[in-house]
């Protein structure tokens, strides 16, 4: 089952995220900052 707080991809660019990451690695977007929305299941 997918984490409720983790992004699929990038609210920056819309790279796609590994559940652990921080930053978004193409733009630079701090993934803590933005609104965490669930995961498409």
């Amino acid at each position: 089952m997918p984490r409720l707080d983790q992004l699929s991809a990038c609210p920056g660019c819309g790279e796609p995220l590994e559940d652990d990451d921080r930053f978004c690695g193409v733009c630079g977007t701090d993934l803590q900052t933005v609104g965490r929305a669930p995961a498409p299941a």
